[in-house]
């Protein structure tokens, strides 16, 4: 089996930009304007930002 190895990247000092996130909108993110985002949008952040995302529905 062969070992990959592991690329590792500096980070800026904001973990945000380092995920790809643009500043404006995670200014909104941090201070819970959930409002301004679509709840496609809040999953794919929290996908990239690495949780696990489950959605349940109640009836």
């Amino acid at each position: 089996m062969k070992k990959e190895k592991l690329k590792i990247t500096d980070s800026s000092g904001n973990v945000f930009l380092d995920l790809g996130f643009p500043q404006s909108r995670v200014s909104d993110l941090i201070r819970g304007k959930f409002e301004k985002f679509s709840l496609d949008m809040l999953i794919t952040l929290a996908t990239r930002a690495g949780k696990k995302v489950e959605l349940r529905l109640a009836a």
